[in-house]
């Protein structure tokens, strides 16, 4: 199967499952978080963030209040791993991640977050080059999970310098 490309990251959201139960890891101010909930209209759609910066506070306030008219939408104060080692397998039906980008954090985030994806469901993720101060950290863990028959690349995107990704759960 070849690897499809895309201009940029919103083009990703449209092969996402509609009405499903999605979850953005790494929401900072939410802005991303409302085209993935436009375009993907997902049932219930999770926000996930630790939020743990010195401004953390602050921020979350703002994500709450940007999304306090959206029933489908609820905000999780907490880290990314510790929240999916909650939920029940294949609860997801898709996942966006972009937390922190670095290579273990990375890794541990894939590695919580596919069992709780249904098996066909999706999982992508922004920054997937090398580039920055996190390097490797996400392309490498994701090429890994490739490698260990977890998930099949089938979209990218090229808008740079931080091009997207789009698996299938295997």
């Amino acid at each position: 199967m070849r690897i499809k490309a895309y201009p940029h990251r919103k083009d990703l959201y449209r092969h996402l499952p509609k009405s499903g139960v999605g979850a953005e890891i790494g929401v900072q101010f939410g802005i991303n978080a409302e085209f993935l909930h436009t375009i993907a209209e997902p049932q219930h759609l999770y926000l996930v963030d630790a939020w743990q910066q010195e401004w953390g506070d602050h921020v979350c306030n703002c994500v709450k209040a940007r999304f306090t008219d959206y029933e489908s939408v609820e905000i999780v104060r907490q880290v990314s791993v510790e929240w999916a080692n909650s939920l029940p397998a294949h609860h997801l039906d898709w996942v966006y991640l972009d937390s922190s980008h670095m290579y273990e954090a990375t890794r541990n985030e894939l590695l919580a977050l596919i069992p709780k994806i249904k098996p066909g469901g999706m999982i992508a993720g922004h920054d997937l080059n090398i580039w920055g101060y996190w390097k490797s950290g996400v392309i490498r863990p994701v090429l890994e999970c490739v490698q260990e028959g977890l998930i099949d690349v089938i979209a990218v995107t090229e808008d740079a310098p931080c091009p997207s990704f789009l698996a299938k759960v295997s």
